[in-house]
């Protein structure tokens, strides 16, 4: 397997390809989209697209951005308003960065407004992607490669997206060093959400959780449904999981607390194999 590296997105982007062949050119591809996509999106970077919306509150809808909103405001609904990317000041405040005045009032998604052209943020609230848009990314950076290459794996910090299929170990919620156990994924990704990952000052990084002891292992053919879910059903009560994975299509997901209740999918279960 082939392996090529990209610091980006405050990760470390991990692409093995099952080539003899070199492919440069296909890789320089896949890295150039996701720095730009990175210079327009990102909150930590000043005077870019996101930071001009949250300044002037309004901006012009692309097929990208509308798809992002679409997203971000299906599964806001779908988790019961758990999910939420109008929590920038929150994380802010929490030293991701340092924002002059904290408003809870801001916490409400029912002040966006989508036209067919433009998006207005009202009641001066602030949006960010980062729990969707590296995902976005990420699956683009599939497409790109998926045409080219029969089998392939992407590790994003952790998180799987595959083409073909390959045996992914599951971290022990106990024992960061061991194997909860292996789980054969078959082109699809696979993310992972855990209470005992990126503590801030003033607590865990999902601002809504219930539960921060929950561990959650979820997977789905898109890595932006992957990611968002292994989010929101670590966020989410025990009462909404089930709900949740009845009624997503291709969603599939192990959920472990810390008294060590089981849930798991019927689709999770039957390529889950335990040490």
């Amino acid at each position: 397997m082939k392996k090529y590296s990209l610091e980006a997105l405050w990760t470390l982007l991990e692409i093995y390809i099952d080539s003899k062949s070199a492919h440069e050119d296909i890789i320089r591809e896949c890295f150039l989209r996701v720095e730009k996509f990175e210079q327009k999106y990102s909150r930590f970077i000043s005077g870019n697209f996101l930071s001009e919306l949250n300044h002037t509150k309004k901006a012009v809808l692309d097929e990208e951005l509308k798809y992002l909103l679409k997203i971000s405001l299906e599964v806001h609904e779908i988790s019961k308003w758990v999910f939420d990317i109008t929590l920038l000041p929150l994380l802010e405040n929490d030293g991701y960065w340092i924002s002059e005045s904290i408003l809870p009032e801001n916490i409400w998604t029912r002040y966006i407004e989508i036209t067919d052209s433009q998006l207005i943020l009202h009641n001066n609230i602030s949006i960010e992607f980062w729990g969707l848009w590296k995902w976005y990314m990420l699956d683009r950076v599939f497409d790109i490669l998926a045409p080219h290459f029969d089998r392939f794996l992407l590790n994003f910090g952790w998180d799987i997206r595959c083409k073909w299929s390959f045996e992914i170990g599951l971290e022990d919620p106990l024992d960061p060093e061991k194997s909860l156990g292996k789980y054969t994924l078959n082109s699809w990704a696979l993310c992972s959400s855990s209470g005992n990952k990126r503590q801030l000052k003033t607590g865990h990084h999902i601002k809504n959780s219930i539960d921060e002891h929950n561990w959650v292992f979820v997977s789905h053919p898109l890595w932006i449904y992957a990611d968002a879910f292994a989010t929101t059903l670590f966020a989410a009560s025990q009462h909404a999981w089930r709900d949740i994975l009845e009624n997503i299509s291709d969603l599939e997901a192990l959920i472990i607390t810390h008294t060590w209740i089981v849930i798991s999918s019927e689709e999770f279960k039957k390529y889950l194999t335990y040490y």
